[in-house]
Order: structure tokens, then C-alpha cells, then sequence
């Protein structure tokens, strides 16, 4: 039998295809959120999945169109997100008040 071609686990993901990953696991977490903005083009909004399942180190960047099963997870990450930065304006306004 022949040797099967190994896929690199951080091959670049291109186009507004659904990843295999999307489709064949559950996500655990959303870790990050990022957006790639080029001239020209829409910007691309990513997000760093943890994946159920799997060890913490095999995460994965995967497009917002590929995870829209999975918004319940996004929502949870953006309502958190928006919580950590009002808390650390917070943060930092009181401290100012005490300088």
C-alpha cells in the first residue's frame, strides 16, 4: 500500500469553505478572536478553537462562516470579552481616583 500524504496541521485556510475540523468535531472554547483586513478585499474574522476531545495544544484558527453551528460559543466569547475590557476600564478609573 501507498504512504498517505500528511496534511500540515497549520496549512493556511483560504476561500469561505467549511474546515474539516468544523464539521467533524464540537468546539469546546473560543480562545481568541482575530481579524485579517487587506485592501481590497472584506475582512476575514477568525477564531482560535479548542476543540472537545482533543489536547489543548491541537487548536485551531478557523473562519467565522465555518463555525456558525457553533454561535451559541462565539456569543459566550464576545459577551466575555466585552466583561473583561468593562472590568478592566473599571479597574483602571478607580485606581486613578486614588493616586
Amino acid at each position: 500500500m501507498g504512504k498517505r500524504k500528511q496534511h500540515s496541521k497549520h496549512r493556511k485556510r483560504t476561500g469561505l469553505h467549511l474546515s474539516e475540523a468544523s464539521r467533524e468535531k464540537e468546539v469546546k472554547n473560543i480562545l481568541a478572536e482575530r481579524v485579517t483586513r487587506r485592501q481590497g478585499v472584506p475582512p476575514v474574522i477568525e477564531y482560535l478553537v479548542r476543540w472537545k476531545g482533543l489536547p489543548k495544544r491541537q487548536v485551531s484558527w478557523e473562519h467565522a462562516d465555518a463555525l456558525r453551528k457553533f454561535w451559541k460559543h462565539i456569543e459566550r466569547f464576545q459577551n466575555e470579552a466585552t466583561t473583561r475590557t468593562s472590568m478592566a476600564s473599571v479597574g483602571e478609573s478607580v485606581t486613578r481616583c486614588f493616586k
